[in-house]
């Protein structure tokens, strides 16, 4: 399974591979929709999880390029998983309103 993680964090100039590979640790998270997204339940595809918030400009700027993808590639093997950081849940279901279908 291939994990990548997207947030709001400064550009590291040169990415190195992890020596010897790491493998991301298995979690749970509630959805917005109340049903869980685990990590278990994507194995074998590629995980993309950006973590936003409402506030964030630049994370309000790339949802759409992520639910796109989430669209386009759902059936060719990779999951969008867009998670929250610390918004109150009515502001987050005010703010995505239906614009989502990736799990939020």
């Amino acid at each position: 399974m291939a994990l990548l993680i997207a947030g709001c964090q400064a550009a590291v100039p040169e990415w190195q591979p992890l020596t010897p590979r790491v493998e991301a640790p298995g979690f749970t998270l509630r959805r917005l929709d109340g049903d869980f997204a685990r990590l278990g339940d994507y194995q074998g595809r590629v995980v993309v999880m950006e973590f936003w918030a409402t506030w964030c400009p630049p994370c309000r700027y790339t949802l759409p390029s992520l639910e796109k993808i989430s669209t386009l590639y759902r059936d060719r093997g990779v999951a969008v998983l867009l998670v929250n950081q610390g918004d109150p849940e009515e502001n987050v279901r005010q703010w995505a309103g239906s614009r989502f279908t990736a799990p939020i």
